[in-house]
C-alpha cells in the first residue's frame, strides 16, 4: 500500500494499494455498502465458494435521505467469510487500510479440508483485522482517538498493521510494534505498508515509494470531466478507454514485479524472495502436494482524492475462475 498526502497539491490523498491473499477465500468486488451491512455467514454450502456472496444494501452509488442528503456509505471490497474489508473509504472523506503482520512462522490463511475451505481466523475468540477499518470509517473520532482505542484491544488481533485518515490527517498503529506506538504521518510525504513494520522497510516499499514520489498525477479535472461525460459508476460497469489511459501510469507501479538485486530464499513468506514484489504472480503455498493452495496478487485499487473532495476510485480485480481481469471505477463527492 502507498499513500501519497499531497500538501499543497492538486490532491489531498492518494492510495495504491495491491490485495496478496488466497485465491481460495471468498471475496467481495468493491461496492457501497451500509457500515451494519453483513455478507452471508459461510456454511458447508457455502464455505468453500469464491464468488461473490449477497451484501444487504449493495449499491452502485451512495444512497440518498428524502431530503437529497447522501446516507454515510462505504466503499470498498469486503472478505467473503467475515465481512470486513482490507481498504475502503467512505463518503465523508476518511479512510482506512489494514494489512497483515508477517509472523515469522504464518500459518495458511486459508485451509483446504474435505473440499471445503477453512479460514484459521475463525478461531474462537480472535477478533478479525477487516473489522478495524471498518470501524473507524463507521464512526466520528480522530485518527489518533481511534487508534487510541484500538491500541487496548490490541492482544484481541492477529498481527496487523492499520492507517487510518481523513482529509487532514493519518496515522499508523501496528500491534506487533514493541513500543505500542501510535504514529502520525506527515502530511506531503509517501508512506509504504508491507506485512511487517514501517522501519526497517522492506523492498518493495522503499522500490514502490520512489516510484510514486517519480510518478506525475493525472489532472483532476480531466477525471472529474471523464466523470460526468459518462456513467461510470454503474457496478460491474467497464471504464472507458480514456480513463484507463489517464489510470495506466499509476496501475503500472501496482504491475511492477522488480524484485531486489541478489535475492536469496525460497520460501513463500521471505520478503526477500518469491513475496519480493510489489505485484506477487501465482504461487502456490500449500504444505500438502495434494491440496494446492494459490496465493498472490489478486486486486489492485487506485483511489484519488482531490482538493475538492471528488473521489476517483478504481480497482482492478482477478476473476478467480476465468483467470480474466476486471476493472470497475466509481465517482462521487465526499462530504467531510
Amino acid at each position: 500500500v502507498f499513500i501519497n498526502s499531497c500538501a499543497e497539491s492538486r490532491y489531498k490523498y492518494v492510495i495504491l494499494s495491491n490485495r496478496d491473499e488466497s485465491f481460495q477465500r471468498p471475496t467481495l468486488r468493491s461496492s457501497f455498502w451500509a457500515p451494519n451491512s453483513s455478507v452471508v455467514p459461510p456454511t458447508a454450502d457455502n464455505e468453500s465458494s469464491t464468488a461473490s456472496s449477497s451484501i444487504s444494501q449493495l449499491t452502485s452509488q451512495p444512497e440518498e435521505t428524502q431530503q437529497g442528503q447522501t446516507t454515510l456509505q462505504i466503499l470498498g471490497g469486503r472478505d467473503g467469510i467475515r465481512g470486513g474489508t482490507w481498504l475502503a473509504v467512505a463518503t465523508n472523506g476518511r479512510f482506512a487500510v489494514v494489512t497483515n503482520y508477517q509472523e515469522p512462522r504464518e500459518p495458511d490463511l486459508v485451509e483446504i479440508k474435505d473440499g471445503r475451505v477453512r479460514a484459521p481466523s475463525l478461531v474462537p475468540g480472535v477478533k478479525s483485522r477487516g473489522d478495524l477499518p471498518t470501524n473507524f470509517l463507521a464512526g466520528t473520532t480522530t485518527p489518533e482517538e481511534y487508534l487510541s482505542l484500538v491500541r487496548a484491544e490490541k492482544d484481541d488481533y492477529p498481527g496487523f498493521n492499520l492507517i487510518v485518515g481523513d482529509c487532514t490527517s493519518m496515522s499508523l498503529f501496528s500491534n506487533r510494534d514493541t513500543t505500542s506506538s501510535i504514529v502520525p504521518l506527515t502530511i506531503g510525504t509517501v508512506v509504504g505498508l508491507t506485512n511487517g513494520l514501517i522501519e526497517p522497510e522492506w523492498f518493495k516499499a522503499t522500490h514502490g515509494i520512489g516510484l510514486v514520489q517519480s510518478l506525475k498525477l493525472p489532472d483532476p479535472e480531466e477525471l472529474a470531466i471523464q466523470a460526468s461525460a459518462s456513467d461510470h459508476r454503474i457496478t460491474n460497469g467497464e471504464p472507458s478507454d480514456l480513463l484507463k489511459q489517464t489510470i495506466s501510469p499509476l496501475m503500472a507501479i501496482l504491475n511492477d514485479r522488480e524484485h531486489p538485486p541478489h535475492a536469496e530464499g525460497t520460501s513463500v513468506y521471505d520478503r526477500c524472495g518469491i513475496l519480493a514484489p510489489i505485484f506477487v504472480d501465482p504461487v502456490n503455498v500449500s504444505r500438502s502436494a495434494s491440496s494446492p493452495l494459490e496465493y498472490g496478487t489478486r486486486c489492485s485499487i487506485i483511489i484519488l482524492v482531490d482538493q475538492q473532495n471528488r473521489v476517483t476510485f478504481y480497482e482492478r480485480a482477478l476473476d478467480i475462475e476465468t483467470r480474466q481481469w476486471q476493472d470497475r471505477v466509481f465517482h462521487f463527492t465526499a462530504q467531510p
